[in-house]
């Protein structure tokens, strides 16, 4: 999607996939990508809950997210003022989340990471976008690293959240260990996908790894 349609959602509070609490896939899962002590990143982060789940079990977090609305109400819901620096991020209690276009930014600004959670970026993207999205992810992820990956599939072609299928995963992401944890139809916890028309909701957790 163009970055007008995700700005103009978080501005008109469209926000039917943010979270009031840390999502149960990261609480169960978390002990297989995480490494103790050592920062996580988490692309297109929105306000999640699941930065402060992250945050509280000793992880500085690096987030990158498009919309500053976003950034500014989640600090302001812990009650922090922040002001960003000259590369846009918003850097406070061990956060540090950048307020800029992903495709924009490299490791030389926000280094490589043991550990990456990515619950709601890559079906955030239409098919044309993803090759580009998980070669940037890609550069970030440090020898060895690895990414705790949820996907959603589902049998429409329309998106936000896009359909993204096993073999896709294996596409994007060919040059790494995956491993699928986890796979469950969710169409019955979410109504507003079956007033869509969809007949089925597969959420797909896997665990993606680079060699050392």
């Amino acid at each position: 999607m163009e970055a007008s349609f995700w700005l103009q959602v978080w501005q008109e509070g469209r926000l039917g996939f943010h979270r009031d609490s840390p999502h149960p896939v990261l609480i169960e899962h978390a002990s297989r990508f995480l490494v103790e002590g050592a920062p996580v990143f988490v692309p297109l982060c929105g306000k999640s809950h699941d930065l402060r789940w992250l945050r509280a079990r000793g992880h500085a977090v690096v987030g990158v997210e498009l919309a500053e609305k976003a950034v500014l109400e989640f600090f302001a819901e812990d009650g922090v003022e922040v002001e960003p620096d000259a590369d846009g991020c918003f850097a406070a209690q061990g956060y540090r989340l950048f307020c800029r276009d992903f495709f924009e930014l490299g490791p030389e600004t926000l280094g490589r990471f043991a550990s990456i959670y990515d619950r709601a970026a890559v079906v955030a993207l239409p098919e044309s976008k993803r090759v580009a999205y998980a070669q940037r992810v890609r550069s970030l992820l440090a020898p060895g690293g690895r990414i705790l990956q949820v996907t959603l599939e589902h049998d429409t072609p329309s998106g936000p959240p896009f359909s993204v299928v096993r073999k896709e995963l294996s596409r994007l992401y060919g040059d790494l260990e995956i491993e699928e944890l986890a796979c469950d139809d969710i169409i019955d916890e979410v109504p507003r996908f079956r007033e869509r028309g969809l007949k089925y909701l597969l959420r797909r957790v896997s665990l993606l790894q680079a060699q050392d």
